[in-house]
């Protein structure tokens, strides 16, 4: 019989990745679902991989299933802030529990708001959009939240 420290500390799980689709050719998006073989219940996340290819590095995170309403819900009103005009300096900006963030700032020089995602905890794992392929973005984590719910 296991006690309970030891069922903390073991896990029997199986992981599979559901193909949701990339953007650029840089960024991978999937559904992880984790399947606790001991419980007999999923969870499930969406997956991101980044590809740095000037450096050649590959970045992995994730937004838990738990968080996806409100990270979809923080991308519509991220995209909003595209459309508006700042006078100083500011972010918009979103964190997953795991790491993950997506946001913008206003680009002063530039006078528009650049959206990016980091993907992980070094500078080479921010990347910078454009507002289409923003769009994009926004469009394969739907498509992922509908295959997590």
């Amino acid at each position: 019989m296991r006690n309970q420290q030891e069922e903390i500390a073991c896990s029997f799980n199986q992981t599979i990745f559901y193909e949701v689709g990339y953007v650029k050719e840089i960024i991978r998006v999937r559904v992880l679902e984790l399947f606790d073989l001991f419980e007999n219940y999923s969870y499930y996340a969406i997956r991101f991989e980044f590809l740095d290819k000037k450096n050649e590095q590959v970045f992995y995170t994730n937004v838990p299933g738990e968080e996806v309403e409100s990270f979809c819900i923080a991308l519509d009103k991220i995209y909003n802030f595209l459309d508006t005009k700042s006078k100083y300096y500011s972010e918009v900006v979103f964190k997953s529990a795991e790491g993950f963030e997506t946001g913008c700032y206003w680009e002063k020089d530039a006078k528009k708001w650049i959206p990016y995602a980091r993907f992980g905890n070094v500078p080479e794992s921010i990347h910078a959009f454009n507002k289409r392929d923003f769009k994009t973005f926004i469009s394969k984590i739907n498509a992922a939240k509908e295959k997590i719910l």
